[in-house]
């Protein structure tokens, strides 16, 4: 990380984060190549952004419930290489 030729707080924080987010990036790119997943870093960036969730919101009860969008088998794959299983189904949203 060195060396920081900044002196404001601001640009020295921006540069620590800078470097953070490409290391774990590129941390992320290795995991997958270990697992036969190559893909860049944009595009895991690119395919990441997509997984979202829809909230939804019962008329008469209030209640409120997560959708999940649709998943890629790419992302799946990402999911299941970093070890986190993404649950598909309607599941009821606590606040």
């Amino acid at each position: 990380m060195r060396p920081i030729y900044h002196f404001a707080p601001k640009r020295i924080l921006a540069h620590i984060l800078c470097f953070l987010t490409f290391a774990l990036a590129r941390q992320a790119q290795h995991k997958l190549k270990e697992h036969g997943c190559f893909v860049s870093v944009d595009i895991l960036r690119e395919e990441l952004m997509e997984v979202q969730h829809s909230i939804l919101s019962d008329q008469e009860t209030g209640a409120l419930f997560k959708m999940p969008s649709y998943m890629t088998e790419n992302v799946k794959n990402i999911y299941t290489i970093f070890g986190k299983e993404k649950d598909l189904s309607i599941q009821r949203y606590i606040n």
